[in-house]
């Protein structure tokens, strides 16, 4: 039973890590495509369609990190829960992947390694194209407007996303 429970929660972490990797190459898809599609065009294409990146890599980007908060909650049930009943059952110590990691990622490097994966990934296309758009509609107020419509939230998003990811690695590494 026990072994039973570590399989589907392990096989749930590989499920969640392969729906983030898809993220990221959906979200480079929507910038690719969205910016082909309006340099293909030349200067006369609607570059307005510029401004439909951001919210989507944004939303794309807080998907990412829901599926990093649970995953680190599954782990740290694995490790505070699961692994501890296992080795009750067995009566020896197990060696145990997670206390390693635990031990030895620690500090404002191992912080900032992991909130850097979702900043290149999402934030830097979804703010780039946000610029670009602007840049190219700078003389337009409809360009103006979206360009303020589109900065406030997803400045929000990522501040929130950043601290959810931060929150979530403090309860992996027992530092909560």
């Amino acid at each position: 039973m026990l072994l039973a429970e570590f399989d589907v929660l392990k096989a749930e972490i590989k499920h969640r890590v392969d729906v983030q990797f898809r993220l990221i190459f959906f979200n480079f898809g929507v910038v690719g495509a969205a910016a082909a599609l309006i340099y293909s065009r030349g200067s006369g294409a609607p570059s307005l369609l510029l401004y439909l990146v951001p919210p989507v890599s944004v939303c794309f980007g807080l998907l990412w990190v829901e599926n990093t908060v649970i995953e680190i909650l599954i782990s740290r049930y694995i490790r505070k829960q699961l692994w501890p009943r296992a080795q009750a059952l067995l009566g020896i110590a197990l060696p145990s992947w997670e206390d390693f990691w635990v031990a030895h990622y620690r500090g404002p490097l191992a912080d900032l390694l992991g909130i850097l994966p979702p900043l290149l990934a999402f934030l830097i296309p979804g703010v780039s194209t946000l610029f670009i758009a602007a840049w190219n509609n700078h003389s337009d107020a409809s360009g103006r407007a979206l360009l303020a419509a589109d900065l406030a939230p997803i400045l929000a998003a990522s501040i929130l996303a950043m601290k959810a990811g931060l929150r979530a690695r403090r309860i992996k590494y027992g530092r909560d």
